[in-house]
């Protein structure tokens, strides 16, 4: 209830929501409140701009993923480079003795079933759809999904 004030009163309202000057409501206010951020618009209503601010960093972490994903920097995603990316976090992780033409297998398969049935290189579009797709099914929260992507 504290902070549900003190974010009433930032934003120039009180616990009701009533604006307590004439000249705040024409004037939008952001303020972030408990994790959230709200912006009361000039007629006094209170908008939750969180989900905007979540989407575009999952964007924009579904786009640096990419161009890691992309090794040779040509701005496509290449059937190889997610097979040998993979293979090599496999092998760091599980050490030299680990079978990595399984983990190839693995990654060929899902290039060619998720992104392009013939193992053509793919655009970031293609690899997004596809990003958006696998998060979606993973977990609802937008949050969860950013720490996927983190």
């Amino acid at each position: 209830e504290h902070e549900l004030r003190s974010c009433l009163g930032a934003l120039g309202g009180n616990e009701r929501g009533d604006q307590e000057e004439e000249e705040e409501v024409r004037k939008p206010r952001a303020v972030a409140c408990a994790g959230r951020v709200e912006r009361r618009t000039g007629t006094g209503t209170v908008v939750s701009l969180k989900f905007d601010a979540i989407s575009r960093r999952l964007e924009h972490l579904t786009m640096e993923l990419f161009h890691l994903h992309d090794l040779n920097g040509n701005g496509l995603l290449e059937e190889e480079e997610l097979t040998e990316l993979n293979a090599q976090i496999a092998l760091l992780h599980y050490g030299a003795d680990f079978d990595l033409r399984q983990v190839r297998a693995i990654y060929s398969a899902l290039f060619r079933d998720k992104l392009d049935p013939d193992g053509q290189a793919v655009s970031y579009e293609v690899f997004r759809r596809y990003s958006m797709e696998f998060l979606s099914g993973a977990d609802d929260d937008m949050q969860a999904q950013e720490m996927i992507l983190e």
